[in-house]
C-alpha cells in the first residue's frame, strides 16, 4: 500500500538530527580584542586570531613591576605615569607578535568561539625588555 513508507519513517527519525547538525560561525567578541580590526578579520581567508591573557603579560612588564615593589597607592601622579608606560609596552608588544605570527588580531582569552586560535601569552612575555 505504502512501498516507501520505510524510508519515510527513517527520514522522520532522522529529522531531529539533521536539525541540529549547523554550520558554527566564528564569534569575537569586539569589546575583547586587544590588537586589531575586527572588521579586517575574514574566517573565509583563514586569518589566524592569537589568543593572550593580558594579566600575565601585564605582571611582567617592568613598571608594573616597579609598582608592587614599591607598593604605589592606584591614583597616584606616579602609579598612573607608570600605568601610561605598561600600557604603551604592551601594546607595542602586541604589534610585535602579530606581525611575527602574521595574526590579524589578538583577543583575550574568552572572546573567540567556533574559530581556531593561537595562544600567544608566553610569546608577548618573552618580548618584555
Amino acid at each position: 500500500m505504502y512501498p516507501n513508507l520505510k524510508a519515510i519513517l527513517a527520514y522522520l527519525m532522522l529529522l531531529p538530527l539533521f536539525s541540529m547538525v549547523r554550520y558554527c560561525e566564528p564569534h569575537i567578541n569586539p569589546k575583547m580584542v586587544r590588537h586589531g580590526n575586527i572588521s579586517h578579520f575574514n574566517p573565509e581567508k583563514n586569518h589566524k586570531v592569537g589568543l593572550i591573557i593580558s594579566s600575565k603579560v601585564y605582571e611582567e612588564l617592568p613598571s608594573v613591576i616597579i609598582i608592587k615593589k614599591e607598593k604605589i597607592e592606584v591614583g597616584t601622579a606616579r602609579y598612573n605615569e607608570l600605568m601610561t608606560l605598561a600600557t604603551i609596552n604592551f601594546k607595542k608588544i602586541l604589534k610585535a607578535v602579530a606581525k611575527e605570527k602574521n595574526l590579524v588580531l589578538i583577543v583575550e582569552n574568552g572572546g573567540v568561539r567556533d574559530y581556531p586560535t593561537i595562544y600567544v601569552t608566553n610569546d608577548c612575555i618573552s618580548k618584555i625588555e
